[in-house]
């Protein structure tokens, strides 16, 4: 049973995702603010196997709690899927997307949020395994690091030109973002120390 915690400011809606998610077979907790997101996963009390992460919050806002969740080590490798109402900028894009594995626009069917959930929850272990035989090679742990966030983001960005096709900006962005990201994953691979 995979573990999902959920950070939206509005009760309602997260109270009503994390019974959903429940009735879906998946141990889920709620918390109303990137504070107690961040409090919560500090404690130790839960560690979730990904985190749905509103957007739009206050007083600390999504994009602000990822970055803290990445800053910390005991928890930077969670996957976060971003929960959001409207499209990501460009400049979202570009500042963000390393660190996120999925984007979710809100309203979304249920069915699209669980394959959303065990499509992200799924490539992280399949990566695991991949970084297993990395550390059997003697690869130093920030590599490993850097490459679980850029495989991720590689194939998130990938996902997203289809999702905003119709959206120029954000399609140019995530292709540029895109070509980068492969870029630096192709030269971890080559030397496996840099």
């Amino acid at each position: 049973m995979h573990r999902v915690l959920c950070v939206d400011d509005n009760a309602d809606l997260v109270e009503a995702l994390t019974d959903i998610l429940m009735a879906m077979k998946f141990d889920a907790r709620s918390v109303t603010s990137g504070n107690e997101c961040l409090e919560l996963l500090a404690s130790g009390k839960f560690r979730p196997d990904v985190i749905l992460l509103d957007i739009m919050m206050s007083p600390m806002d999504g994009w602000s709690t990822l970055r803290h969740i990445r800053s910390e080590s005991e928890i930077s490798c969670i996957p976060v899927i971003m929960l959001t109402g409207k499209y990501p900028t460009p400049s979202e894009i570009n500042d963000f997307s390393p660190l996120f594995d999925g984007y979710l626009m809100k309203p979304f069917a249920f069915e699209r949020l669980k394959v959303e959930l065990e499509k992200v929850v799924g490539c992280f272990m399949q990566t695991e395994v991949e970084l297993q035989d990395a550390r059997k090679k003697g690869v130093c742990e920030p590599t490993l690091c850097e490459y679980r966030r850029l495989t991720s983001a590689v194939r998130v960005m990938s996902e997203m030109q289809n999702n905003f096709a119709e959206d120029e900006s954000i399609k140019e962005a995530c292709c540029a973002i895109e070509k980068q990201m492969r870029s630096r994953v192709i030269d971890i691979m080559g030397n496996g120390r840099t």
